[in-house]
């Protein structure tokens, strides 16, 4: 059945553990995965984070949420704005391509824990080099 969602509204979710990283450190990886799929995203009052995206084909919206349960857990829901009552598995692909750049972001900061510098850009560029990409 495609792996669709059926409910109202459709949702999908999934919790899952970052044993050996802060809670800090999973906070970073939220951002950094939000960031590559390039969805826009707030904090909320209750600490987790949240991404409204418009519509598409398979959906007329969806809300993806990131909390934090408890100590070293993290929970990640997306659904879909309501009345809709199939997702065409939009839904689970949110959560996994998102998962996807969490942990990979994750295991990259447990590997290796020194902090980047944090006057380069994710493609490794100075503020002078964005300067000069820029004007070209």
């Amino acid at each position: 059945m495609l792996g669709m969602a059926f409910g109202f509204p459709a949702k999908y979710s999934e919790t899952v553990e970052f044993p050996g990283a802060s809670r800090g450190t999973a906070r970073d990886a939220v951002a950094y995965a939000f960031e590559q799929l390039g969805w826009i995203y707030f904090e909320s009052p209750a600490g987790g984070f949240e991404v409204k995206k418009g519509g598409s084909f398979d959906s007329w919206g969806e809300t993806i949420s990131v909390s934090f349960p408890e100590g070293g857990l993290i929970r990640v829901e997306s659904s879909c704005h309501a009345p809709q009552v199939f997702d065409w598995g939009v839904n689970k692909r949110n959560v996994r391509q998102f998962l996807a750049h969490f942990e990979g972001r994750l295991e990259r900061n447990l590997l290796d824990p020194k902090p980047e510098p944090e006057h380069y850009d994710a493609d490794g560029r100075t503020p002078v080099g964005r300067v000069f990409d820029e004007s070209e």
